[in-house]
């Protein structure tokens, strides 16, 4: 958005004196991602089709997954598994404060400067956002 804001005068749209609280898009963020998170969840559990499973699982047999101690069958099977942040292996890095993608969303506050490792597309929207 601030980009859009920036180059309005293309558009014959002159602003004048942008500032951005980045304390507020931290909250905001915050709020929105533990909102949605609870009732995505929510939804998931109380309906019927699809049925939601929620733990590790693994192949038995061909379209037959072991959950805990269930085993499920059938034509169609989603798994979701989401992502982890892995910490490089980084000699002294414990004698840091470091962050990973979890931290920075409740930080709460724009750092100073910041060094992203990792070039997946969380490093790369972490690093666009930190830019401005």
């Amino acid at each position: 958005m601030i980009e859009l804001v920036k180059n309005s005068n293309m558009f014959g749209i002159h602003i004048e004196n942008i500032s951005v609280n980045h304390e507020e898009i931290f909250q905001r963020t915050n709020n929105f991602t533990k909102s949605q998170s609870s009732k995505l969840l929510n939804m998931l559990q109380n309906q019927k089709n699809p049925t939601f499973f929620h733990g590790e699982c693994r192949f038995v047999k061909e379209k037959t997954l072991q959950i805990k101690d269930k085993r499920i069958s059938a034509k169609k099977i989603i798994i979701v598994c989401g992502s982890r942040p892995i910490i490089p292996k980084i000699e002294r890095l414990e004698k840091f404060e470091f962050f990973t993608n979890e931290g920075t969303i409740t930080l709460g506050r724009m750092p100073k400067s910041m060094t992203i490792i990792g070039g997946g597309y969380i490093g790369c929207e972490f690093a666009h956002f930190l830019e401005h």
